[in-house]
């Protein structure tokens, strides 16, 4: 089983009128240690703070992705109906926010247990239930950079498609022969946003030839390094974190990079993509064992 450690740290501030004697200091040390770790994050409640992050920052992309299409439509260059346009989206924004932070709900996913079986991998049930999903950030430092990483629910990032073509390049939103996908990443938000979903699932006789098929559309930016262009990753790695040979894909969105992709030039953009495409990886070495399989774009 993958195993994965979480480090809880806990900061006290203290004015110049107050400290802790060294007997209460040592007596919180004891007490904590016989803590669980569940039982930490149930204290501080940092499962639900993380959630409810994630969806405040999946709420601000809904509301910015129909900011975005209004403008579209209005095709002006008025700036004062864009001022005005402006202020209704930041005027209902504001409302949103408000309501969701009295109304105390999180769709924080349960995350599936260790040891069980592959759950909705098709998506055929026309949700993600079974997949862990996260949002992050890129910075630039690196190539595929991801960072702040932090669970999240179903929406724009992580959002079902049941058919159509996509608006940009014009290839099936949906594999071919299947009823579900699911896009990864937004398409529309900017600010060096990531996302990324997996599944950890163990493998036996019914799951050890495993096939995966993705599709790939991203703009490829002028006046970005490589390490600040999108990417796609996809990882198969075993539960030391080992990677599992023929399992792994990684793609940056340059077309040196790409060099079996596509290209349109959209609004004197760039957009390089690439058409369903079916990958095959044997896992019959690892029966008995957990793998993950992981999605990320950036």
């Amino acid at each position: 089983m993958k195993t994965s450690t979480l480090i809880i740290v806990l900061v006290f501030v203290c004015s110049a009128h107050f400290s802790f004697a060294q007997d209460a200091h040592e007596k919180m040390e004891a007490t904590f240690s016989t803590w669980t770790i569940s039982q930490v994050l149930e204290t501080l409640q940092v499962k639900k703070r993380y959630a409810e992050e994630a969806e405040l920052q999946e709420l601000v992309d809904v509301s910015y992705m129909k900011f975005q299409t209004t403008l579209k439509q209005l095709a002006t260059d008025d700036q004062t109906v864009i001022d005005f346009q402006l202020n209704l989206f930041l005027s209902d924004l504001r409302k949103k926010i408000s309501s969701h932070s009295q109304s105390n709900n999180s769709s924080y996913p349960i995350q599936k247990t260790m040891n069980g079986p592959c759950v909705n991998m098709d998506f055929e049930d026309g949700n993600t239930n079974g997949w862990d999903l996260f949002v992050g950030e890129t910075d630039g430092s690196v190539p595929y950079s991801y960072i702040n990483s932090v669970p999240a629910g179903p929406g724009p990032n992580h959002q079902i498609f049941a058919g159509g073509v996509d608006p940009i390049v014009g290839i099936p939103t949906v594999f071919p022969g299947g009823n579900f996908s699911v896009r990864l990443g937004n398409g529309a938000t900017t600010g060096a946003r990531a996302a990324r979903m997996s599944q950890s699932f163990l493998v036996d006789a019914t799951n050890m030839y495993f096939t995966y098929n993705y599709a790939v559309v991203f703009e490829s930016p002028v006046g970005h390094t490589l390490n600040e262009r999108p990417y796609f990753t996809v990882r198969v790695y075993d539960e030391n974190g080992a990677n599992i040979t023929c399992g792994e894909y990684s793609v940056i969105a340059d077309a040196a990079n790409a060099t079996d992709y596509l290209s349109i030039v959209v609004g004197g953009e760039t957009v390089l993509y690439s058409n369903w495409t079916t990958v095959f990886t044997n896992l019959s070495a690892y029966v008995g064992q957990n793998v993950t399989i992981e999605f990320t774009s950036g």
